[in-house]
């Protein structure tokens, strides 16, 4: 549920971000703009959470999931279960 839960707020900043952006500048609408800087410490974070998330995963769980996400899928691969 907490993967859940930042991939849905990576979208909603890396989509909200470029938005309230465009409308601060260009639409001269200034509480907008402080929605705007107000995302970048939450981007930060997330991204931070998320390189803590893989090594944990990489060096206590010992699991894939760096790997996986580490390993380009090739052309004919069809998903996770053929990287290997």
């Amino acid at each position: 549920k907490i993967a859940s839960l930042t991939v849905l707020a990576f979208y909603i900043l890396l989509i909200g971000l470029p938005l309230t952006g465009v409308m601060a500048y260009y639409l001269q609408i200034f509480w907008i703009g402080e929605i705007h800087e107000w995302g970048k410490p939450f981007l930060l974070g997330l991204i931070a959470l998320h390189v803590a998330a893989a090594l944990w995963h990489h060096f206590y769980k010992r699991n894939d999931v760096l790997r996986r996400m580490l390993k380009p899928i090739r052309s004919g691969d069809t998903g996770p279960g053929d990287l290997s």
